[in-house]
């Protein structure tokens, strides 16, 4: 056998060829085979794979109160941020002779959420946690504090508007909930919810608890008063960010309303930072080559979508709404969307994960409506399916077609979809739509589209009005959500003997926050004959002077003092504006001598009216 003329002083891995026979060195000695790669060897075919590494969650930080100073983790890659301002503290109320009077919730403070990396967080950077609001005895509640991660509010990473102090019940005043704070700054972004409203003195205590403090996205509002024998405090808040309480009080005396909470800032720091590296030549399974960096991890399941946004692009009457990553990209396996799912057996509690790695998208055909009307303002939902592991991209009108119901969409249900079909006939609110049929599969929403009040021509696709497109995220209302409730409640009755229709004291206006909304309209009372007259009587709803629906149309003849009708109507109404609606009842006869009570003069007896603002 010949000598082998080994190399000399050789490193470890290194091979060597003798007779078509390879040998690497071990450190040792020379062994027959394929040396496995060093940790940091040079990327080569791919061999056996180790473990994938995930994000790795290294520190939760908090701030509750006042300012401080942030310092990122030295192997920060990136950190999630939260913030929620400070609630508004609750309405106090001074009593009124054989009444009951209560202040107005406060509302809660914003949420925001942001992602950023070391690089935009700085060495350190200011974070400032806005104040709680705070009740006192027969007076309003203040305001709660803006929360923001920066030298100010308006140069910020990250902030969040505060929620507003609820309005105290005196005499003669409208003791209004505080409003909850504005969308602020960040990824993710929402207001806060309102306070509930007060007692305004008339007697007669609305649906549930008085002046209830709004939640925040961590909950903990404050509980109104309840009505008294004489005084009650309202509750303070608790968590973060929420409303206090209004204060309530019977006949005389004064209470105090409930404080808001402070706000809070969270850091949540992950180390690492892209996908994981190719691994190294062939070796021994003991010697795999390293994985690389560390990629973005698995997000919680209530935050739906990591990666994200849509695109939304309209051509030739179609339009395209297509799923892109944060880098304006179609998904791929380097830079994949993710989505989680509830499972779709209802008694498992697991969730599963989607990575979406290829160009994904949904045409609406020139000539499909989706139950749009023209010229009306609306809203399109963005819905993701599991099918099977299959990702399927949908869209849904969840107003009806009539304005008459609203589409509950959820995240813990399953739902089928009607194939889109690409020749113009998707026509249905209340219908998902996707490429291809999807049959009792979970889903998850992921996105709203909303157009203005002038919207466009049915069928007939543009992007010229879209007004927002939205991610959908924790505190992004849903259908059927409550965006705010405003009321009217009295006992002093109102008469008259004319012929054509009359407001009456009954009437009340809301702000609407967005055109594609619906009011719900809730009035009642009771409608009266004074006198002996047989004439007809009508009530009918109006707003802004066109009428709506009749609520009673009653015969007077059954003489003097008799209630022609007790009545009560519930109503969901699209007034397709924004701003300020006026909504009143009005009231006439038939003969024009009749007089017409509105409420009667009968102890007891009142007449109110609810509005509504509903998510569509």
């Amino acid at each position: 056998m010949a000598n082998i003329a080994w190399p000399s002083n050789p490193s470890v891995g290194q091979t060597y060829t003798f007779n078509s026979i390879t040998y690497y060195w071990t450190g040792t000695t020379w062994s027959p085979g394929t040396a496995p790669i060093s940790l940091t060897g040079p990327t080569g075919p791919t061999g056996l794979t180790g473990p994938t590494s995930g994000n790795l969650q290294i520190k939760v930080t908090m701030f509750t109160g006042g300012t401080g100073t942030f310092t990122p983790d030295v192997n920060l890659a990136y950190a999630e941020i939260e913030t929620v301002g400070g609630g508004g503290g609750g309405g106090g109320a001074q009593g009124i002779s054989s009444a009951v009077t209560g202040g107005g919730g406060g509302g809660s403070g914003g949420y925001s959420k942001a992602t950023r990396t070391k690089a935009q967080i700085g060495a350190s950077i200011l974070v400032t946690v806005g104040a709680k609001g705070t009740g006192s005895s027969g007076n309003s509640g203040t305001d709660g504090g803006d929360t923001f991660v920066g030298a100010s509010y308006g140069a910020s990473i990250c902030g969040a508007k505060a929620g507003l102090g609820g309005v105290r019940c005196v005499s003669g005043t409208n003791p209004k909930s505080g409003a909850g704070g504005a969308p602020g700054i960040g990824d993710i972004v929402a207001g806060g919810n309102p306070g509930g409203p007060g007692q305004d003195g008339s007697g007669v205590l609305f649906i549930g608890s008085n002046g209830n403090g709004g939640s925040s996205h961590f909950g903990g509002g404050g509980l109104g008063g309840d009505v008294p024998s004489t005084t009650t405090p309202g509750g303070n808040a608790t968590n973060y960010g929420s409303g206090g309480g209004g204060g309530t009080v019977f006949n005389s005396g004064s209470d105090t309303g409930g404080d808001g909470s402070a706000g809070v800032v969270i850091f949540t720091e992950f180390i690492g930072g892209g996908n994981p590296g190719a691994t190294g030549p062939a070796g021994s399974a003991v010697n795999t080559g390293a994985t690389g960096p560390t990629g973005p991890g698995k997000i919680g399941y209530d935050d739906g979508m990591l990666n994200g946004q849509f695109v939304v692009t309209a051509s030739a009457g179609a339009l395209t709404i297509a799923l892109k990553n944060l880098a304006g990209n179609d998904p791929s396996a380097g830079d994949p969307v993710t989505v989680r799912f509830r499972n779709v057996t209802g008694s498992t509690g697991d969730i599963s994960s989607l990575d979406i790695t290829a160009a994904t998208s949904l045409v609406i055909s020139s000539g499909s409506t989706l139950g749009v009307t023209s010229t009306t303002a609306f809203r399109l939902w963005i819905v993701g399916f599991n099918d099977a592991g299959t990702f399927r991209l949908g869209v849904v009108k969840a107003r009806a077609a009539d304005n008459a119901s609203i589409m509950s969409l959820t995240n813990d249900a399953v739902a089928s979809s009607t194939a889109e079909g690409g020749a113009g006939g998707a026509d249905s609110s209340q219908v998902i739509y996707t490429g291809t049929a999807v049959s009792s599969k979970a889903y998850r929403i992921l996105a709203y589209l909303e157009w203005d009040a002038t919207g466009l021509t049915a069928g007939t696709w543009t992007t010229t009005h879209l007004t927002k497109n939205q991610l959908f995220g924790p505190g992004v209302p849903r259908p059927n959500d409550i965006i705010q409730t405003t009321y009217f409640n009295s006992t002093a009755t109102f008469s008259t003997t004319s012929s054509s229709y009359v407001v009456t004291n009954l009437t009340k206006a809301i702000v609407i926050t967005s055109a594609a909304n619906v009011v719900r309209v809730n009035p009642g009372s009771t409608v009266v004959n004074a006198n002996t007259g047989a004439a007809n009587v009508d009530a009918a709803v109006f707003r802004a002077g066109t009428q709506l629906v009749p609520l009673v149309s009653g015969d007077g003849g059954s003489g003097a003092g008799s209630v022609i009708s007790n009545f009560t109507l519930d109503f969901l109404d699209f007034p397709n504006t924004l701003g300020s609606v006026t909504y009143d009842v009005r009231v006439h006869n038939s003969d024009g001598v009749t007089t017409v009570r509105m409420p009667s003069n009968i102890t007891g007896m009142d007449a109110r009216i609810v509005l509504t603002e509903l998510m569509t």
